[in-house]
């Protein structure tokens, strides 16, 4: 899912296996696009980490009084939900600027982000139609962009880092409030995040680009602050999810 020779190019590293896919997603820019934070936050995922922020002194123990039931992050897909998504992502990419719709819109029409998506992430144990899977691979590459990190997550480290996000939102009721239509949604906005994103940072491993890579560091780290309440260069990943960094 990340960055390494054995692990495919959508992620961190270009190798000839996922070259052929990753190719029919056009480079954006530096900083790639990023949709979808408004309804991020919306559903307190930074509630997730609230454990990490008492560790680091930044957060006083919450109650779990008051959570009626628990939430399912599992949805039923809809085609007319993809199109949907296609459609406004690349309206959204052609305010950024009317080239960049242009590049987004042709990708749309050639490409399937959702399979070429769950190829990545697989080996890792994520999966397509769990909106906790696409979160917790959009917050760790943003994890490896922040700190700029060269070496692979475990699959025994992404799943327990995945398996606290899917407790933490199964238990948060702004969250089960959602449909399936809008966990589709939500999710698939975040797997065309994470495959530009990813595009952009790949760019500039491969061209060894440090000014490219600082950009994009401080673009992920910022984000990961806004959405999480967390500082990501100050976190480690570990076999039980994320912890302070000591």
């Amino acid at each position: 899912m990340f960055h390494g020779k054995a692990v495919a190019v959508i992620t961190l590293l270009m190798v000839v296996s996922a070259a052929r896919a990753q190719d029919a997603f056009s480079s954006v820019g530096d900083a790639g696009i990023s949709m979808g934070e408004s309804t991020i936050s919306t559903m307190q995922t930074g509630l997730v980490f609230e454990s990490i922020r008492r560790k680091a002194g930044g957060a006083k123990r919450g109650s779990s009084r008051g959570i009626s039931r628990v939430a399912a992050t599992t949805y039923r897909s809809d085609a007319r939900v993809t199109a949907r998504v296609e459609s406004r992502y690349a309206q959204y990419a052609a305010g950024v600027s009317p080239n960049v719709g242009k590049i987004v819109a042709a990708d749309m029409k050639n490409f399937d982000p959702a399979p070429a998506w769950s190829k990545v992430v697989l080996p890792y144990g994520l999966h397509s139609g769990d909106i906790a899977d696409t979160l917790a691979g959009y917050y760790l590459l943003n994890y490896v962009i922040a700190n700029k990190q060269t070496v692979n997550p475990t699959r025994v480290q992404v799943l327990a880092f995945r398996n606290r996000l899917k407790t933490g939102l199964a238990r948060n009721q702004k969250f089960a409030a959602f449909t399936d239509a809008q966990k589709q949604e939500l999710s698939e906005v975040l797997m065309l995040n994470y495959l530009y994103q990813h595009k952009a940072f790949s760019n500039a491993v491969a061209q060894n680009n440090p000014a490219a890579l600082q950009k994009l560091a401080d673009i992920a780290a910022k984000r990961f602050r806004k959405e999480m309440r967390l500082d990501p260069t100050k976190l480690v990943l570990t076999e039980k999810g994320f912890d302070p960094r000591s």
